[in-house]
């Protein structure tokens, strides 16, 4: 189990460092433009698989402590019961920050859809035709 979490934690560091540099892409590129949608796609690939390898570590953190940390030494009762105390306390801590991250991931990709839908909305109802159909149909009635 340890080279798993190991394993986890390098992609997650991975994915993590790619992010955080890709981030500055869309960031200073000009909106909609091909290098800022690209940067920005691999940006939301990148933090997804942080989030979901943060879930999972966590999990496995809260779950079997023990076989995923690398003890140096056998632990007495009473250190054994404190270890497992806190390492369930910082799992339960790293999982809520993974699902905060998701939680504003989700919430920005929400607006982003919406203002994308209600702004296709007004370029369609802005156009005179429609205002001329609708204008036509009220006075017929």
């Amino acid at each position: 189990m340890a080279s798993l979490f190991q394993s986890l934690r390098w992609v997650h560091i991975a994915a993590g460092s790619i992010a955080l540099i890709l981030f500055w892409i869309p960031a200073v590129a000009p909106k909609g433009g091909r290098t800022h949608i690209r940067a920005g796609w691999v940006y939301v690939v990148c933090m997804s698989v942080v989030v979901v390898t943060a879930f999972v570590m966590s999990g496995l953190a809260f779950t079997i402590p023990v076989a995923v940390r690398q003890i140096a030494r056998p632990l007495s009762p009473a250190e054994l019961s404190d270890f497992l105390r806190v390492q369930r306390i910082f799992a339960t801590f790293l999982a809520y920050l993974a699902g905060v991250t998701l939680a504003s991931g989700w919430h920005r990709a929400g607006r982003e859809s919406g203002r994308s839908r209600q702004g296709a909305i007004r370029k369609r109802c802005a156009r005179p035709s429609v205002w001329r159909s609708t204008w036509q149909y009220s006075s017929a009635v």
